[in-house]
C-alpha cells in the first residue's frame, strides 16, 4: 500500500463549548483551487514552513500555483494572506512591490528556514524577507 502525503496549511479554532474540542479548517491543499488566480489554476506547491496565522486571525503562506500539480509551465509562485475562506494573493512572481522602482520585481522566493519567515501583525498586514529582481544601480553615499 503506497501512501500519498499532501501538504495542507490548517487552522485549529479552539471553542470552549460543552463537548466541543475544537474545529480544524483546512485553509489550502495541494490541488485544491488557488485563491486569487485564474480558474484553472490550483495549489501545487505550499510552503508549510512559512505558514503562519497572526493574533487578528489572519493566515499567510508562500507556494505556488499551476494549472496541474504536477505542471509547471505556468508556475507562479506567489504569497496569500486573509482570513479563512478569504485569501487573496498579496504578491505574485514578477510583480513589482509597492513603493519598488519599475524595473524591481518580486523573484517569487520567501525566504525560509527553521522558523516562519512571513510574519502577520495585529491589523493584519503581512511582512517577510523574499528576493527581488531587476536592475540595479549605484547609489551614491549620504553626506
Amino acid at each position: 500500500m503506497k501512501l500519498l502525503l499532501k501538504p495542507i496549511i490548517c487552522v485549529g479554532l479552539i471553542t470552549f463549548a460543552v463537548q466541543s474540542w475544537g474545529e480544524i479548517v483546512v485553509i489550502a491543499e495541494t490541488g485544491q483551487p488557488a485563491a486569487d488566480s485564474p480558474e484553472e489554476f490550483v495549489y501545487w506547491n505550499i510552503e508549510g514552513r512559512n505558514a503562519t496565522i497572526g493574533p487578528s486571525g489572519h493566515i499567510a503562506f508562500s507556494g505556488a500555483a499551476d494549472t496541474s500539480i504536477n505542471s509547471t509551465e505556468n508556475n507562479t509562485n506567489a504569497v496569500w494572506t486573509g482570513l479563512p475562506g478569504q485569501l487573496k494573493a498579496i504578491i505574485k512572481e514578477n510583480e513589482q512591490p509597492v513603493g519598488f522602482p519599475n524595473n524591481v520585481l518580486f523573484a517569487g522566493n520567501v525566504a525560509s528556514g527553521n522558523a516562519a519567515n512571513i510574519i502577520v501583525t495585529r491589523s493584519g498586514h503581512v511582512g517577510f524577507a523574499a528576493g527581488l529582481k531587476g536592475a540595479t544601480q549605484n547609489v551614491p553615499p549620504l553626506g
